[in-house]
């Protein structure tokens, strides 16, 4: 939840803190929830097996998969598609009212 891991990275979350934080000043409030090296496949896991609850509902989903799927397991652009496209599918059946 926002946690980062090593120094290389302060960079990255002041950015994000003063675009996404409204305590920042940002006119958005977001909450990072990425995992470092995952694929597509390991979100939907985690979507189908409870780690996403009940009460979790942003206004504005914001999506960024596909590249670890690209570049480190080496998927044709196909299967990146239909990673990504599973897991768009999985939130809107779990939250019809998702905006991505």
């Amino acid at each position: 939840l926002g946690m980062t891991q090593g120094e290389h990275l302060e960079s990255l979350a002041k950015m994000f803190n003063k675009r996404f934080q409204k305590s920042a000043g940002a006119a958005l409030e977001a909450v990072p929830l990425g995992i470092a090296g995952d694929a597509s496949p390991n979100v939907l896991w985690r979507l189908l097996h409870g780690e996403m609850p009940e009460s979790f509902s942003p206004p504005v989903w914001w999506l960024s998969l596909g590249m670890n799927d690209l570049a480190r397991m080496q998927c044709s652009e196909e299967v990146v598609i239909m990673g990504i496209l599973r897991v768009v599918e999985e939130i809107r059946l779990r939250k019809p009212d998702a905006k991505m």
